[in-house]
């Protein structure tokens, strides 16, 4: 049997999509077909009658089955690890299958740039649009006929790809943690290009650290200074911890609880723990 994908792998020739198939696979009869019946089962019968989109009939010997995909034992057939992740998230129930693949993947450094960008489009796209249009019949349809389901899009939370991916990556002593930044700047990219905020425990506990962990820190302050990364207290007071590594940041957390307006408190502190006694007067007179 050969296996197709047709979200996968397609190729265009003179406008024409071409699918060609994934693998060459065996039917096997499960151990409870083979138990319950125990007569000889021959496997791509002349007899067999099939129904969309998993339904066989042996009409010879009166059985009724389906046929089921374990996406688990596929990966040997894929030389592109991207083409594979594909055909995982185009399947129902393998989201815990998806995101611990894409995991080891990103730890072991085995996706370009260009690939891990294109994976997150395809988990950000259904932000946008969540489902696929359904499909529409006729009145006239009999009642038995049989009626595909319309395809629903895998959903992955921003918090299952942070938790499940992001923050086990992180604390993977053996990965690169600059290409762990741009990968996870990929993501921001994908999430702000489809108009979606990004939740700010990734941001504010897990890319900026990163990026001070990764040295990006001239990065980091540009992020900073565009507002690429959003204002956030917490956030502040991240980059008061990290002045000895580069002092512009102490500026850049003091403008950001100045734009906030609600720590006047903390922001003469921090100007006092600097010994600039005059510009915290000078603030306390701004706020009067």
């Amino acid at each position: 049997s050969l296996l197709f994908d047709i979200r996968v792998g397609d190729m265009q020739r003179s406008g024409v999509i071409m699918h060609r198939p994934l693998m060459s696979v065996s039917l096997t009869r499960c151990d409870r077909l083979a138990s319950e019946y125990h007569g000889e089962i021959p496997l791509y019968s002349p007899s067999w009658v099939i129904f969309a989109p998993n339904l066989i009939v042996d009409a010879s010997i009166g059985i009724f089955s389906t046929v089921s995909l374990y996406v688990e034992y596929a990966e040997s057939a894929f030389t592109n690890k991207c083409d594979f992740l594909q055909f995982i998230l185009n399947r129902r129930s393998t989201k815990d299958l998806f995101l611990e693949k894409f995991k080891s993947l990103l730890i072991d450094n085995q996706l370009t740039l260009k690939e891990i960008s294109k994976v997150f489009s395809w988990i950000v796209e259904p932000y946008v649009q969540r489902l696929i249009s359904p499909l529409k019949y006729t009145e006239n349809v009999s009642k038995y006929a049989l009626i595909a389901d319309a395809y629903e899009p895998l959903i992955i939370e921003q918090s299952e790809m942070v938790s499940r991916v992001f923050l086990l990556a992180n604390e993977c002593p053996s990965i690169d943690k600059q290409r762990f930044v741009q990968c996870m700047l990929q993501y921001l990219l994908s999430l702000q290009e489809n108009a979606i905020d990004p939740e700010p425990y990734f941001l504010n506990e897990i890319l900026v650290p990163a990026m001070v962990a990764a040295g990006e820190l001239n990065r980091l302050q540009q992020f900073l200074h565009y507002r690429v990364i959003p204002d956030a207290k917490q956030l502040a007071f991240q980059l008061l911890s990290h002045e000895a590594k580069h002092a512009p940041l102490i500026q850049l957390a003091v403008d950001m609880l100045a734009r906030l307006g609600t720590a006047a408190e903390e922001i003469v502190e921090v100007l006092l723990s600097r010994g600039q006694l005059v510009d915290a007067i000078r603030f306390l007179d701004g706020l009067s």
